[in-house]
């Protein structure tokens, strides 16, 4: 069975993190919205919405690549330094695609879980339920 977190969880291990100090938080949509938006309250920053797509809700990949649906608009000067937040990220494509579309800027990247520069829940390493998770 998959643990179930709640949202309380999230923002406890969120605020645990040595935060950077950013301009922007970008939210990867969807699983990154959640996590982005306590960030930005958090870090009292403008939250910035990006949608990518690359896998659908059984987590199997729709695309070869991570495709963008709706590109982010950075109310950020180039060089200005951006904290992108994904909830999950196991082979690091969505990230890189992110990072890809935002050159010009300095980037950190945090995750739930999986593979990041910080990553709230290093402890798990199977599938979980998050808060937002649609049921099955």
């Amino acid at each position: 069975m998959k643990p179930a977190i709640s949202i309380a969880e999230v923002a406890r291990h969120i605020g645990d993190l040595p935060l950077p100090e950013v301009d922007a938080v970008v939210a990867i949509e969807r699983g990154g919205l959640a996590a982005g938006e306590i960030l930005a309250s958090m870090l009292d920053r403008p939250l910035v919405r990006f949608r990518l797509s690359y896998r659908d809700d059984a987590n199997d990949p729709l695309f070869d690549e991570p495709q963008i649906v709706e590109a982010a608009q950075i109310p950020v000067s180039p060089g200005g330094h951006l904290l992108v937040v994904d909830d999950v990220s196991v082979s690091g494509a969505t990230l890189q695609r992110a990072r890809d579309h935002l050159a010009g800027y300095r980037i950190s990247t945090l995750v739930l879980k999986g593979n990041a520069d910080l990553v709230a829940f290093p402890e798990i390493e199977g599938c979980v339920t998050w808060p937002w998770t649609p049921a099955a």
